[in-house]
């Protein structure tokens, strides 16, 4: 299945964000979607707080299984860490959920608000466009951060 029917599949599941991303790309690392699924619950919505956007958080995940988690391995996976989201940013002009939302997260009144507009079935169009992005910027690293 292409990866972004893959994107659509889980977002009409209910997926957050950082599950999308990294459900959408798991197999690329070999993980399970099981796996995936959890290992990325709580990262959503910018870790719930409208911080760092779920996208970069799913896709990082993703990346770290392209390492062999040595601290050997510690300086080159900041580097790729920092890269990736330095160019996620130049895409989409920020790294946090609430800036792209337009809302806090953080905030009583931006969890009800999101709530909300899942609950009419409208969840942000920028939220998917974000997701996408992160996973097609993870494709196209794929082969330069190759697992050793």
């Amino acid at each position: 299945m292409p990866i972004n029917e893959k994107v659509q599949n889980l977002i009409a599941k209910e997926y957050s964000c950082s599950q999308v991303t990294f459900g959408a790309i798991c197999e690329e690392v070999g993980v399970s979607l099981e796996n995936a699924m959890k290992q990325s619950a709580c990262f959503g919505g910018g870790i719930g707080m409208g911080d760092t956007c779920g996208a970069i958080s799913g896709a990082l995940m993703a990346l770290g299984y392209l390492s062999n988690g040595t601290p050997e391995e510690k300086h080159s996976n900041h580097e790729r860490s920092v890269e990736f989201i330095q160019a996620f940013i130049e895409k989409t002009g920020s790294r946090y959920c609430r800036e792209h939302l337009g809302f806090d997260l953080g905030t009583p009144e931006g969890g009800a608000k999101m709530e909300e507009m899942h609950a009419q079935g409208t969840p942000p169009q920028i939220c998917e466009k974000l997701m996408n992005t992160a996973v097609e910027m993870f494709i196209e690293r794929l082969d330069k951060y190759n697992r050793k």
